[in-house]
C-alpha cells in the first residue's frame, strides 16, 4: 500500500487522518517498525511519519517498544500498534440466541457471551442490549452485525418471520443511536462455483467426519487422489465470526475520531 504526499487530501486534519490510517494498517501488518521503515514502506515523507507516530504514542495508540540494535549509526525507537487502544464488536442475531464477541486490534478474544433473542421484538431491544456493551466497553470503535438476512447498505431487505426489522435501515439506526461505525451483514451460507479449487471447506454442523470420508473416496474413483482438492470439515461459527471481526477491524483502520 502506498500513499504519497500527493496523494493525500489538502486539509491539515485529512492529511494526518490518511497518514494514521496508513500506519495503523501498516503496523498491524509488520507487527512493529521505525520511522524509516514506516516512511520508506508507505513513501510518506520522514518528518510527516514522525509527526503522526509521535501523536498517536501520546494518545497511547501506539507504544515504544525500545531502541534497534545500533548499525553505526543513532539508534531508532521501535513503534507496535497498542491492541486494547480501540476494541470491536461482532455480533450475530439468531432465532434463539444472540452471540456478542469482543476483541482487540489483534484479534484476541476478550469475551464472548451468549444472550437472549431479540430478533421477534423491536429495533430498540436489539439496539438495547447493543448499547449495554458499549455502556460496558467505551473503547467500542466498530460493530459488525450478522443477521439471517437479506441486507444491502445496511438496509434489511427480506427478513421472514421478523416483520419488524423488514426493511428497516438498521446500519442508520444503531450508528446514530451510538456515534460507532456499523456494517450489518448476511448470516447464511454462500455458495460459490470454481473451477478445479485447491480445497473445499464444509461445515461440520452439517456432515460428519464419516460423511467426509465416504466423499472423498467417491471422488477419488473420478478425479486421481493426488489431484482432487483438499478437504476439511470447519467451523461455522468461527469462520463466520471471523469474518465479521475483519469488517470490523478494517472500520477501526479507517475511524477517524482519533485524529
Amino acid at each position: 500500500m502506498i500513499i504519497t504526499r500527493e496523494k493525500a487530501l489538502s486539509t491539515p486534519q485529512s492529511m494526518r487522518h490518511t497518514v494514521r490510517r496508513a500506519l495503523r494498517s501498516s503496523l498491524l501488518e509488520l507487527g512493529s517498525g521505525t520511522k524509516a521503515e514506516l516512511s520508506d514502506k508507505l513513501g510518506i515523507s520522514f518528518p510527516t511519519v514522525g509527526k503522526v507516530l509521535e501523536q498517536m504514542k501520546q494518545e497511547g495508540e501506539v507504544t515504544l517498544l525500545g531502541l534497534d540494535e545500533s548499525s553505526g549509526g543513532r539508534r531508532a525507537n521501535r513503534y507496535a500498534f497498542n491492541p486494547d487502544y480501540m476494541l470491536g464488536l461482532a455480533v450475530y442475531y439468531e432465532k434463539e440466541q444472540s452471540v456478542y464477541t469482543l476483541f482487540n486490534w489483534n484479534g484476541d478474544l476478550i469475551e464472548r457471551t451468549v444472550e437472549d433473542a431479540v430478533l421477534h421484538c423491536e429495533p430498540e431491544a436489539l439496539a438495547s442490549q447493543l448499547g449495554n456493551w458499549i455502556r460496558s466497553y467505551p473503547k467500542i470503535r466498530s460493530i459488525a452485525a450478522g443477521l439471517p438476512a437479506a441486507v444491502r447498505d445496511g438496509v434489511i431487505s427480506h427478513i421472514p418471520t421478523y416483520g419488524a426489522f423488514q426493511d428497516y435501515d438498521l446500519k442508520s439506526y444503531l450508528e446514530t443511536l451510538y456515534s460507532i461505525p456499523v456494517v450489518v451483514g448476511r448470516l447464511s451460507a454462500t455458495f460459490a462455483a470454481i473451477i478445479n479449487p485447491d480445497a473445499i471447506m464444509w461445515c461440520e454442523h452439517d456432515l460428519l467426519p464419516s460423511t467426509l470420508i465416504s466423499i472423498k473416496e467417491r471422488a477419488s474413483t473420478y478425479v486421481p487422489e493426488p489431484h482432487l482438492p483438499e478437504m476439511q470439515l470447519r467451523d461455522w461459527e468461527q469462520d463466520y465470526i471471523a469474518g465479521l471481526q475483519r469488517l470490523a477491524l478494517d472500520m477501526m483502520i479507517s475511524d477517524t475520531r482519533a485524529v
